[in-house]
């Protein structure tokens, strides 16, 4: 029989994986552990895990890798001088969606926000980045021609 630590450690990714966006509570009570422990677990697989929010509004998802890199998606802004600044990040989640951290300077906001993504967490893609994804005519010919390295 494993250790209940190590059984938790093993477990930690399937149950973020299946359940993107949960609370740490919760998260611990189906690991049976302690939220304490649980934060001890989440800082060894940091590299693997997105977390977002503030206090009781923390949530926690498998990060997925998007062809082999778990490294998130910088977001970069144009200004109507021209110039580019980034204000963010991107990070894809197992099993779908995304979570956008926003970097902004404050009281610069990029776009509104609904308020079940105030803290980042999306089903998909952001919706200010929906019109950036390929479709139509062109986004077809792409995944006919690209399909194999996705």
């Amino acid at each position: 029989m494993r250790p209940p630590l190590q059984a938790a450690r093993d477990q930690l990714p399937s149950v973020l994986g299946r359940q993107p966006g949960i609370s740490a509570p919760d998260l611990a009570a189906q690991l049976g552990v302690s939220v304490p422990t649980l934060h001890r677990l989440l800082q060894e697989q940091a590299a693997h895990i997105v977390s977002a929010g503030k206090a009781r509004r923390t949530r926690y998802a498998l990060r997925r890798p998007l062809r082999g890199d778990l490294h998130d998606l910088p977001l970069y802004e144009v200004s109507h001088e021209g110039r580019i600044e980034q204000i963010g990040t991107l990070s894809a989640l197992h099993p779908q969606g995304s979570c956008l951290h926003l970097s902004l300077p404050p009281g610069h906001q990029a776009w509104p926000l609904p308020d079940e993504a105030r803290d980042g967490w999306c089903d998909g893609l952001p919706y200010p980045l929906y019109d950036m994804r390929p479709q139509g005519y062109m986004g077809r010919q792409f995944a006919r021609a690209e399909h194999q390295q996705l």
